[in-house]
């Protein structure tokens, strides 16, 4: 009977519905064994298995009867346990019941039987079944009952569990537990709650762990732990993947790992999370979760500038909305308002805007889910330049997030209060939000860094132990070699006595000189003793000072690239002045520049080695930033072919700002009137130590007597000038485009030093 109540306990999550025939063979197989039962009580076990298969059956729409069925079944199983006085059947039948009137939303009647059941057990002083009535009970009106009630009533469950010793059941009930914690944002909590069930379920040797393991990373997520969540996202998909875990419990698994990645910024690998989530939901039909998922891939595609690639998944949400519960209709309708603001469709965007307003009246102001409405609001006044009101819903936006102490959401909100001073021209009050916004960047990847400083010093510990171990093992062989050796001569010095005298006098002459020699090699090794202390001592300062250098040059990197985002920043801000064109486009072309400066100074600070850059990854970096700045979309591609190169900075940066200038000059010039087009870029390193970098459109070209003409522009000038910094060859030509080839030798000298 366990068995049944633990199956029925588990159908209120996602339930995998296969393809389903008239006579459906599982449906038979129970008949047929409740037709041939000849006991009372395995006739209950059945009718009750028959009650959660209609049950399973009755989310499918094209079975819309199953419900009627499953109250059938469990009402004969009542009758049944009632004529034979079977308290455990009946018992197991208000649980049952409870379960079904839940099911349709009867949440009265659903508390009703298990207070039933809780009553009926605890006479019984049965704690595993307990533990079953008290978690149907907290199930029966978590709609509409107190947070504080609710949780309450699972660690009765937990409780009682425990003191069944069933450790799986337990763990499963800090599971609901930690999910009700996480409903009501106190997520430290939560996060205490999933460690335990995790050692419970390693304790019930449970190993299907793919979504406590995802419910972990949200939480980590939530709470700004970008490497922990990360960590468990990991550990949820290759558990998955290990059990060949194809239900639609699944989803969840994928759908969490999304939003870890995205939270680290790796927008391919939370777009491939998602798309794999939205497939599986597709599969099963599941609307909520689709709709969830389509809004999630939404922002990533827009992000992307992949707004044809993002239209399906819009018109898919679209006609999801109207089909879901109204709990879940809200943050849908905020992503459709910031998709449409995007694409510049405001009356679009307004009209969905006027739903999220109608559906938020309803919630109490400090109410987590209130977010979507005030980064939507946020966003359509911006955008209108609405700038006031933009601000009123920052304030609430940033008050919510101080009250659920959320990191993540607090640098989210000063960055957009950083935005809106900057447009009112507000620069003392824009400049004090960005520091605020950069504190809470800084911390979130500090708190990144502290952890992994632990696990080395872990690791250091480990090592030293190991080395301590060998260390002795060696010692005690030299004392077993040297314990020999005296046995030897010994023998030696017993044979020889016996012997003869003369001997005996040949022995104690070889005995003088090996004394002496040792006594000389006594001395000989305790000044190379004191040597190999003072050499050692030598090393450890050196190794100090070196350690000391490292993180002051990290520091000044650091602090440059602070400052030239702070420059950055006041060109920003120094632009809402301006009219001229010419002068804006002078400070966008600035901010390039600048951009690509401090590209390299937080490379920098960020990786082990403080004084050279892999110029593969920069080199991407910069292009994804081009990507983003001037919204090229699909319309331009980029293609590379970069050999893995370290180069200092003081070849690094030159090479940098050659890199602004040309593909800034190929976005804004060689492809006209919006035309698609190719850029090339290509870097790589010879035997003999020369690197050759080439950078190509295939645009319009420069015409020859306007060649001469545009070597007098400033920007290749500029190229010109870091060219010969590099001591470097250029060549500027025509083909099929206009294609730039710089050649220097690789300095593998820091001449910074």
């Amino acid at each position: 009977m366990a068995r049944i109540i633990t199956l029925l306990l588990l159908i209120s999550a996602f339930t995998s519905i296969q393809a389903q025939v008239q006579n459906d063979p599982k449906e038979k197989a129970l008949h047929k064994n409740l037709k041939n039962s000849k006991s009372n009580v395995k006739r209950i076990e059945f009718l009750l298995n028959l009650s959660l298969h209609h049950l399973e059956k009755s989310r499918d729409l094209n079975f819309p009867k199953s419900s009627d069925s499953a109250f059938y079944y469990s009402a004969k199983a009542y009758n049944i346990s009632k004529s034979i006085r079977y308290e455990q059947g009946i018992g197991e039948t208000y649980i049952a019941y409870s379960i079904l009137y839940h099911e349709i939303g009867e949440y009265d009647k659903a508390e009703k039987y298990a207070l039933a059941a809780v009553g009926l057990f605890l006479k019984k002083k049965s704690d595993f079944y307990l533990g079953n009535a008290y978690q149907v009970l907290m199930c029966s009106k978590e709609e509409v009952r107190d947070f504080e009630e609710t949780v309450k009533i699972g660690y009765q469950a937990k409780k009682a569990y425990h003191a069944a010793g069933s450790k799986k059941n337990e763990a499963d009930m800090c599971t609901d537990i930690a999910y009700f914690l996480m409903g009501a944002a106190k997520l430290e909590q939560a996060s205490k709650v999933m460690d335990e069930a995790v050692k419970l379920y390693k304790e019930a040797k449970y190993e299907r762990l793919q979504n406590v393991y995802s419910t972990l990373c949200i939480i980590n997520n939530q709470l700004g732990r970008n490497e922990k969540a990360i960590e468990y996202a990991i550990k949820a998909m290759n558990t998955a993947e290990k059990l060949n875990d194809t239900s639609a419990m699944v989803i969840e698994v994928y759908n969490y790992s999304g939003l870890a990645f995205l939270a680290v910024k790796n927008r391919e690998k939370a777009l491939e999370c998602f798309q794999t989530a939205y497939r599986i939901s597709k599969k099963y039909n599941d609307k909520g979760m689709t709709a969830l998922i389509s809004s999630n891939i939404i922002e990533i595609l827009i992000k992307f500038g992949r707004i044809n690639e993002a239209i399906p998944y819009l018109n898919d949400l679209e006609g999801k909305i109207s089909q879901l519960p109204e709990a879940d209709k809200l943050e849908p309708m905020a992503v459709l308002v910031k998709a449409n603001i995007k694409m510049g469709r405001l009356g679009k965007a307004e009209k969905y805007l006027e739903k999220v307003i109608a559906f938020s009246g309803g919630l109490p102001p400090n109410d987590i889910r209130q977010i979507p409405l005030y980064t939507s609001l946020i966003d359509y006044n911006f955008s209108t330049k609405k700038y006031p009101v933009a601000r009123k819903y920052a304030d609430k936006y940033k008050e919510l997030a101080i009250n659920f102490k959320n990191p993540k959401r607090l640098m989210d909100v000063y960055h957009v209060l950083f935005r809106i001073d900057s447009a009112e021209n507000k620069f003392i009050s824009a400049m004090k939000n960005y520091k605020l916004e950069r504190i809470y960047s800084d911390s979130l990847m500090n708190e990144a860094k502290n952890k992994e400083i632990a696990e080395l010093e872990v690791k250091y510990d480990i090592n030293k132990k190991d080395k301590e171990l060998k260390k002795n093992q060696e010692k005690n062989r030299v004392l077993s070699l040297q314990s020999s050796l005296q046995k030897t001569q010994l023998e030696k010095a017993n044979l020889i006595k016996n012997i003869s005298l003369g001997g005996f006098i040949a022995f104690l002459i070889v005995f003088i000189i090996l004394y002496s020699s040792y006594k000389i090699k006594q001395k000989t090794n305790r000044i190379l003793e004191s040597q190999k202390n003072e050499i050692n001592q030598q090393n450890a300062t050196l190794q100090k000072l070196v350690t000391e250098k490292e993180w002051l040059l990290k520091e000044i990197h650091h602090r440059v690239k602070n400052n030239l985002q702070m420059v950055m920043s006041l060109l920003n801000a120094q632009s809402f002045y301006l009219k001229d064109d010419v002068a804006m486009s002078a400070i966008k072309e600035s901010q390039h520049r600048i951009h690509s400066m401090s590209l390299i100074h937080k490379k920098l600070y960020q990786s082990e080695n403080v004084v050279s850059i892999d110029m593969k990854t920069y080199i991407k970096e910069l292009i994804e930033y081009f990507k983003d700045n001037f919204d090229t979309g699909q319309r331009i591609q980029f293609v590379t072919d970069i050999d893995s190169i370290e180069l200092y900075s003081t070849q690094a940066v030159p090479l940098g700002l050659i890199l602004n200038e040309v593909i800034t000059n190929s976005i804004k010039h060689a492809f006209p009137d919006a035309d698609n087009g190719i850029i090339n870029i290509r870097f790589r390193q010879s035997e003999n130590k020369t690197l050759t970098l080439t950078i190509k459109d295939n645009g319009t070209g420069i015409e020859e007597n306007v060649l001469q003409k545009h070597f007098e522009t400033l920007g290749m000038k500029l190229i010109k000038g870091f060219s010969e910094d590099l001591d470097a060859k250029l060549d500027i030509e025509n083909d099929n485009g206009l294609s730039i080839t710089i050649t220097f030798l690789h300095n593998e000298k820091n001449t910074e030093q």
